[in-house]
């Protein structure tokens, strides 16, 4: 095998084992040659700080009796699949891998027979890294087993995801496409692909809603991954040998940065041809995506047609763009504008500040008008572009970051204004999020502004607090609200959640919580924590009385 070969995730493995144990029933001597060595654990979890370095250590140990093994482990880059599944292909081809970081003490050994051999590796991390990374290291046998006709050679793939410490990093998704897909046994299904814009490993799950063209709900199903059904196929097999009905069940895929996973929605019922609106709601992370689409269901769903949702004349991808220089450096990159109709439509762009309300709303603002503001480094090669129909138009851009730019992050939005496809020239707005992320020594710091309580529906007591952002770093932070009575029992713990996707530099930001139940009468001390990546949580307290 060449470093240029793909491999399946640790599911060929199962299906490996699984083919090996039948034949080991029909072949005896098949369980020596086969299952020579055993590898722990498949799956290695590790959380660093940038410009830190970690160690680990797999255990590789022999099945035979009689045998050595002659055990080679190669590092590899993981990449998921639009299935949902992983392969492993040779480093440098998935960039947000951290093969390239990692060190073994040996590439090559001999597992002497019946006995356990560990190997060490180390991992340090760049001083400019952020979010999730993930590898693989290749553990397989260095020679073919020939036993009856049947060549076997074993090969196992340990999974090591990396999550580094230190700047927040914003979950952010979006919907490539969504369309009819024709499966295996012929029947229809809505298909729904999530691209993850983010350095952020995420689950996600969600539903889709059919309508007919008057509007009515035709049907409702669970969206799942092809990935997904295989796992779930493999579990109900093996419940029904252990009878075990209490098994965890996963019904969430992890979405790894970069990745695009398409999701399927099984139509359970028969449709007659014609148009229909898709919408799709998908939950990933602390966040949520939806959308709707008009699909034409023919004969042959395979061939169905795209219509374009909402009357839109035009959509742009990716709406949001990281992009990580150095001080007096310049970068450019790139978005796309599609043209959804039939006729060909203009567009104007502009450059201007980014700011978000408190319920996440985004905020078009002036240019050069907020503290962290990089709408004056950007420069567009055109601001107005004719697209012909149903055609496509990318739209180059370049940053120069000034030499006397500090560390930290930096936002601005690109304007997209065109004209509609609805006969009456209706303008339409969208916008490109672009973050600029400049490396350095920075830390996040953060205060409580206010926190307060107030009564909320049923009796239940609701939480506001606002937490100041004081370095120059976007924050996602997470808080709790723990309540005790007068006696210093607590009462309830309760989840602080971020109303808009990140505070931003020098902003405010509002958290919510809201009880699960009613107080009873009584005094109360309500005591708030936010942990916002910083070296000490943000904290605040108040005394209530439920009457």
């Amino acid at each position: 095998m060449t470093g240029k070969t793909t491999f399946r995730h640790a599911q060929y493995s199962l299906y490996l084992l699984l083919l090996l144990c039948l034949l080991s029933l029909i072949y005896p001597a098949l369980s020596q040659a086969a299952g020579s060595i055993g590898v722990k654990p498949l799956t290695l979890d590790l959380e660093l700080s940038p410009n830190k370095k970690g160690e680990f250590e797999i255990e590789i140990y022999s099945t035979s009796p009689n045998e050595d093994a002659v055990v080679h482990l190669t590092l590899f880059d993981a990449l998921q699949k639009e299935d949902g599944s992983m392969d492993f292909v040779e480093v440098g081809k998935n960039p947000y891998s951290c093969a390239q970081w990692i060190k073994l003490a040996k590439s090559e050994i001999t597992i002497p027979a019946g006995e356990i051999v560990q190997v060490k590796g180390e991992i340090l991390v760049p001083a400019t890294s952020s979010g999730s990374k993930t590898a693989a290291i290749m553990v397989e046998t260095g020679s073919e087993k020939k036993v009856k006709g049947i060549t076997i050679r074993v090969r196992y793939a340990v999974t090591l995801h990396l999550k580094v410490r230190g700047k927040p990093v914003i979950e952010q998704a979006e919907l490539d496409r969504i369309g009819i897909k024709k499966l295996e046994d012929g029947s229809p299904a809505i298909e729904a692909v999530m691209v993850n814009k983010s350095e952020a490993v995420f689950t996600a799950t969600g539903q889709v809603t059919l309508q007919d063209a008057a509007g009515r709900i035709v049907t409702s199903v669970h969206l799942t991954t092809e990935s997904l059904e295989r796992k779930k196929k493999v579990r109900e097999k093996e419940e029904q040998k252990s009878k075990d009905l209490n098994r965890k069940k996963d019904e969430n895929q992890k979405i790894f940065p970069g990745a695009r996973v398409a999701f399927l929605g099984k139509v359970n019922k028969p449709l007659a041809p014609g148009e229909y609106t898709a919408m799709v709601a998908l939950k990933y992370g602390r966040r949520s995506l939806s959308a709707r689409q008009k699909i034409a269901i023919t004969k042959d769903p395979a061939f169905a047609s795209r219509v374009p949702a909402d009357n839109q004349s035009f959509e742009v991808r990716p709406t949001n763009i990281e992009i990580k220089g150095q001080a007096g450096g310049v970068r450019s990159s790139v978005f796309t504008v599609t043209n959804l109709t039939q006729e060909p439509i203009t567009i104007t762009l502009s450059v201007k500040d980014l700011g978000y309300s408190p319920d996440g709303r985004t905020i078009v603002k002036e240019k050069g008008s907020t503290p962290y503001s990089s709408s004056n480094w950007i420069a567009l090669q055109e601001m107005n572009y004719t697209i012909g129909p149903r055609l496509s138009q990318s739209i180059p851009f370049t940053i120069t970051l000034p030499a006397s730019a500090q560390p930290g992050d930096k936002y601005s939005l690109v304007v997209i204004e065109g004209t509609g496809n609805t006969g009456a020239q209706r303008i339409e707005k969208k916008q490109v999020e672009v973050i600029t992320a400049i490396p350095g020594q920075v830390e996040s710091t953060a205060e409580v502004a206010t926190f307060k309580r107030s009564n909320g529906t049923g009796g239940k007591a609701e939480f506001a607090l606002e937490l100041r952002n004081k370095s120059p770093l976007h924050l996602v932070p997470k808080g709790r609200v723990i309540i005790r009575d007068m006696y210093n029992h607590e009462v309830e713990q309760i989840d602080l959640k971020l109303e808009a996707r990140a505070i931003l530099p020098q902003t405010t930001g509002r958290m919510t919580a809201t009880t699960g139940r009613k107080l009873i009468p009584g005094k109360y001390l309500a005591l708030a924590e936010t942990d916002y990546g910083g070296k000490e949580k943000a904290t605040a307290k108040i005394n209530f009385t439920v009457k």
